[in-house]
């Protein structure tokens, strides 16, 4: 009982201010003096492998915001060995450290950006207090990575326009991570616990915020081609063809998206895989009009109890 009302105390009370800028910080893995005007945050805490613990390692953030962009900064000390993986996107192996941000400060979602000791990006969508993570989410964003005597620094640059928010909001739910790979170590801002994993709802408050008003996003793709096919001696066959795709944001939880006789001539072309099972091979969806929201329409996933079935609504 001491336990859950220490936890609650400390997700309730931990709040930051964003300090606001005139001039951006160049993200080039370089802290320039201009971080350290904002607010620091230094006091993590073990998740893994000692829950509660103070860490191994000393973990410094800054963040800063100017209209149109935010701005995170780490400065990582590291007396142990360094492990530095240069990975595909979303494999953020290695030393790595990561910023959550609850934009609707609802307690149930947040955005997840990741970045590791080389500079490899990760991005992912978290959804239901942190039981589901959407890992196709693709942000528009750019981090650098560097190192310094004795640790690592990583700078961040998150454009407001990426995220969706509430309007008039001044307080978002953040958390911040720093996993330290040659310890086996992973360590919160905010406590964490082993039983439960990363929850959205005991996240602190980034307080200040001030993005721009969050405006009604529309865009419209078209796409055109023409086929000619002539046989010698025939007239020459033309054939013209036509397709559009359109969204449109009403409001910042809200989108309406449309297809029409839609192109999927450049999308990845999913992986040539031999299968002698007697299942079915299960090929992930890459078409963007599928993609987008399909958190929602999903029923299974990797939850709680570590199972996973493929069964969705769309596929």
């Amino acid at each position: 009982m001491m336990t859950e009302l220490l936890y609650l105390l400390i997700a309730t009370t931990k709040t930051l201010a964003v300090r606001t800028v005139d001039r951006a910080p160049v993200i080039d893995g370089v802290l320039e003096n201009q971080w350290f005007e904002a607010e620091p945050v230094a006091d993590f805490v073990q998740f893994f492998p000692d829950e509660g613990e103070n860490p191994s390692e000393s973990t410094e953030v800054y963040i800063l915001q100017d209209r149109e962009n935010l701005y995170v900064a780490f400065r990582c000390f590291q007396k142990s060995k360094a492990d530095i993986r240069i990975t595909q996107k979303d494999e953020c192996g290695g030393d790595c450290v990561g910023i959550f941000l609850d934009t609707f400060h609802n307690g149930r979602t947040a955005y997840g950006f990741e970045v590791n000791r080389a500079g490899v990006l990760g991005d992912f969508y978290i959804s239901d207090d942190g039981r589901e993570e959407d890992w196709s989410y693709e942000g528009i964003w750019e981090a650098a990575s560097g190192e310094i005597p004795g640790g690592y620094v990583v700078e961040i640059r998150i454009p407001f326009k990426s995220l969706r928010y509430s309007r008039n909001s001044s307080v978002w739910g953040v958390n911040f991570m720093r996993e330290i790979r040659s310890l086996n170590e992973t360590d919160y801002w905010i406590p964490m616990k082993k039983s439960e994993g990363l929850r959205v709802s005991r996240f602190g408050e980034l307080r200040g915020i001030s993005p721009p008003a969050s405006g009604k996003y529309l865009e419209i793709y078209p796409v055109s081609m023409m086929r000619s096919e002539k046989i010698e001696g025939e007239k020459a066959d033309i054939k013209p063809d036509f397709g559009l795709d359109l969204r449109w944001d009403p409001t910042p939880q809200l989108t309406i998206q449309a297809t029409i006789n839609p192109d999927f001539a450049q999308i990845e072309a999913d992986p040539y895989e031999v299968n002698l099972s007697r299942y079915e091979t299960y090929l992930t969806e890459m078409r963007p009009f599928f993609t987008e929201g399909k958190r929602i329409f999903e029923t299974s996933g990797f939850g709680e109890m570590g199972f996973y079935s493929p069964f969705n609504i769309f596929y």
